[in-house]
């Protein structure tokens, strides 16, 4: 039996023990704490700063810093480390730095201290006090958080040292974890980030289809791995008249045409298949599904049917056909320039036939193409050798037939004497993005020559230059052709000729364009006036010079009472907008006769007076004189 020493020495004992648990139980509650805290603090990207605050409940204090080991280099080669301060309660603390006494140097190798303030301490203003050293690790950076006791507290006890010790190495891993948990969000956005930059990159924003650039990888790769026995097909498709949707119904039903468009293509495209938007209305489409000539063909015409079925688009009806040009590989090529070249001028005939019946690419154009690819090397040939020149032909005032102007017409000097007119390549030099530059080797001629113009017809003379819908719409290519032009003496005696049809950006011109011409004196003229896309809403918004009827209208008007009709229509329209009329094309004396004594025609302009000829023929030319013995019609 147990004596009652023995029994008070295990109650004590038993006391102990039930005090040491509590003591263990509170500080795990407020390592607990501290830790929570530690995960849940945004505190930024600084662990130190992380650890710093997190001890805040954990251990109390009335001061803190946090130190972090930094190499430095010493004279004669030696190493040694510098403590940084990254966090302070006292601000002025803040990047400050110490050299490692024998406590800090201790606690960098990973152990907990306690005691006076040593090193660390001239960076914390105030007297000696009661110091905790706990070692921070976070990967391979070493640092130190140090706290300190006001002389008139308790300094830091055994059960504080115990909570550090527990404290430091739960610390590390915890921000290890954080640091993992970090890093995996941080990856998952940039993965989501990844994925929406590939969408932007690849994708077209309006249709959701695969852009130009990813047409271009898929098509690339399908012809990589295409073996000797695999067939497909290429398509290019253009919506027919899209412009004049968007002119007569806005953007948006424009832009629901094109998902109408979209919508369809996937569709009906089979299993493989690869519909693109590589433009505004073009789409280019990779078919695997249809290796056989004979069934591409009944494939192609389907689906060109279903793209002209009306599309019903926010209460409007729209029909809209689509031109569809197909090459086959490997019969028609076996890169993607040979089958792009192929499939677009297959397009272009389908087009020149109306638009409505798709054209698969066969041997006949097999040599047309092999001409256009001809050609185009004896376009970039003739732009080095400089062989873009002007021509003129005159435009006469037909109330006395007194010169008026020249129209500045292109020509290619092919020969000795020999000229091309632009029809033989105009559209193969737009196709390939050689216009600008062969209009401006003309344009620097014309006003190189300008000298000698202006001395043998004087100032008042006006020139006349024609420029495409395109080069309209092209800021860059308007601003550098006004810059050249304005380096010459043409203010007030340069008309510009545009051809107003579906490619004209009328508001562009309106807004952007035309305010510049007028700060240049630049007039406007409208050329081929009276057929195709004539609209008079936007021929008012255009603020023209002058009209220029087109030769279709002129060609017999003498005989064509519906002509005629025509014509004096146009010729009121242009007086009441207060605009010049020019009649284009004018060949037969009968017809010349009519325009003068029955019309209110401003200007003729054609061969009965003088083809267009270069500048050396022009400055000695002698113009035939014309009958003007009975007065001209006057309105």
């Amino acid at each position: 039996m147990q004596s009652v020493e023995e029994l008070r020495d295990i109650l004590s004992q038993l006391q102990e023990e039930l005090k040491s648990r509590r003591e263990q139980a509170a500080q795990s509650e407020l390592l607990l704490s501290g830790i929570e805290s530690l995960l849940s603090t945004e505190a930024g990207s600084d662990p130190f700063a992380i650890a710093f605050q997190s001890l805040g409940c954990i251990l109390q204090h009335d001061d803190a810093l946090a130190l972090v080991a930094e190499r430095r280099t010493e004279a004669r080669g030696k190493s040694g480390d510098d403590l940084l301060c990254v966090s302070a309660t006292q601000k002025s603390a803040l990047g400050r730095r110490v050299q490692p006494d024998k406590i800090l140097k201790k606690v960098l190798a990973g152990r907990v201290a306690s005691g006076l303030a040593g090193a660390a301490s001239p960076i914390v203003t105030g007297e000696d006090r009661a110091a905790l050293y706990l070692p921070i690790n976070f990967g391979e950076t070493r640092g130190i958080v140090v706290l300190w006791r006001n002389a008139d507290k308790d300094g830091f006890g055994r059960q504080d040292i115990a909570l550090g010790r527990r404290f430091a190495p739960l610390t590390n891993q915890a921000l290890s974890m954080r640091d993992r948990a970090r890093t995996e969000e941080t990856n998952r956005m940039l993965r989501v980030q990844s994925r929406e930059l590939e969408k932007q990159a690849h994708f077209d924003t309006l249709t959701g289809l695969p852009n130009r650039i990813k047409i271009d990888m898929i098509l690339e790769d399908a012809i990589a791995n295409g073996g000797a026995d695999d067939r497909f097909a290429l398509a290019f498709l253009d919506v027919n008249k899209f412009k004049r949707v968007n002119d007569y119904y806005g953007h948006e039903i424009g832009d629901a045409l094109l998902l109408s468009v979209a919508e369809r293509l996937n569709t009906h495209l089979g299993e493989g298949d690869v519909a693109a938007r590589i433009s505004g209305d073009e789409f280019l489409l990779l078919i695997r599904s249809v290796p056989d000539r004979a069934e591409l063909g009944f494939f192609i015409d389907h689906l060109a049917e279903v793209l002209s079925n009306t599309h019903s688009l926010r209460g409007f009806l729209i029909d809209a056909s689509s031109a569809i040009g197909v090459s086959r590989f490997p019969e028609d090529g076996t890169d993607q320039v040979q089958l792009r070249r192929a499939a677009d001028m297959a397009m272009y005939r389908s087009k020149a036939s109306g638009g409505a019946l798709p054209v698969i690419f066969d041997a006949g154009m097999a040599h047309e193409l092999t001409a256009k690819m001809e050609l185009e090397t004896r376009l970039h040939d003739a732009i080095e050798r400089e062989d873009f020149v002007p021509f003129f032909q005159p435009k006469i005032d037909i109330r006395n037939g007194a010169l008026h102007g020249f129209e500045v017409l292109l020509r290619w000097r092919t020969g000795e004497a020999e000229y091309t007119a632009p029809g033989a390549f105009l559209s193969t030099a737009e196709e390939q993005g050689l216009l600008d530059r062969i209009m401006f080797q003309a344009v620097r001629k014309l006003v190189d020559d300008l000298p000698l113009l202006t001395g043998r017809f004087g100032r008042k003379v006006k020139l006349s230059i024609n420029v495409t819908p395109t080069q309209l719409k092209d800021r860059e290519f308007m601003k550098r052709l006004l810059a050249l032009l304005s380096s010459a003496e043409l203010r007030g005696r340069l008309v510009l000729e545009i051809t107003e049809d579906e490619a004209l950006d009328v508001e562009l011109f309106r807004t952007h364009i035309q305010p510049e011409l007028a700060r240049n004196e630049i007039l406007v003229s409208i050329d081929d006036f009276g057929t195709g896309y004539s609209n008079l809403a936007q021929l008012a918004a255009l603020e023209a010079y002058e009209l220029k009827i087109d030769r279709a209208l002129i060609a017999g008007i003498h005989r064509d009472p519906a002509k005629q009709q025509i014509v004096s229509m146009i010729c009121a329209i242009a007086r009441n907008a207060g605009e010049k009329t020019v009649a284009e094309g004018v060949e037969d004396p009968e017809d010349l006769d009519f325009l003068r004594h029955h019309t209110a025609v401003d200007m003729v302009q054609g061969y009965i007076f003088a083809r267009p000829m270069p500048l050396a023929d022009l400055l000695v030319y002698r113009f035939p004189d014309a009958a003007w013995d009975k007065p001209a019609h006057s309105a």
